[in-house]
């Protein structure tokens, strides 16, 4: 089985449902978002949140190849995040590991979206040279 590894990542949040609709701009939340993860076009279900914590378990769906893989997200008060991708396939048991700055947040086309830029990574892939970029639209 074939995994992509992180070269480039985007996130795009599509839907927050009533349990986390009050969240304030910029926190992820439950729901599903597009993605270009390691080059490869993906779909990240957030599926729960820990709690009254700002953390969330779900799976990463790898378009090309169907592969799936657990993911976690931590997100702190900054609003940086922390997202940990459990590898399956050749690489069952390692982790792509990918840290990021606060948000940028901008308008565009009358919506809110929220920058996040790449501060550290690791794991296959994912070393100190990859790009990683995440972007939620509220």
């Amino acid at each position: 089985m074939r995994i992509s590894i992180l070269g480039l990542a985007t996130l795009v949040s599509v839907a927050a449902p009533l349990s986390t609709a009050s969240a304030a701009p910029g926190n992820i939340r439950i729901g599903t978002m597009g993605a270009i993860w390691c080059n490869y076009k993906a779909k990240i279900h957030l599926d729960t949140r820990q709690g009254g914590e700002w953390i969330f378990e779900g799976r990463i769906h790898i378009e090309q190849t169907g592969q799936v893989d657990r993911v976690w997200v931590k997100q702190y008060e900054d609003n940086s995040l922390r997202i940990v991708r459990y590898l399956s396939g050749e690489y069952a048991g390692r982790r792509q590991i990918v840290e990021t700055h606060a948000p940028e947040r901008y308008s565009e086309g009358g919506r809110y979206v929220q920058r996040w830029k790449k501060s550290a990574s690791s794991g296959p892939g994912c070393g100190r040279d990859s790009m990683s970029n995440f972007v939620m639209t509220e």
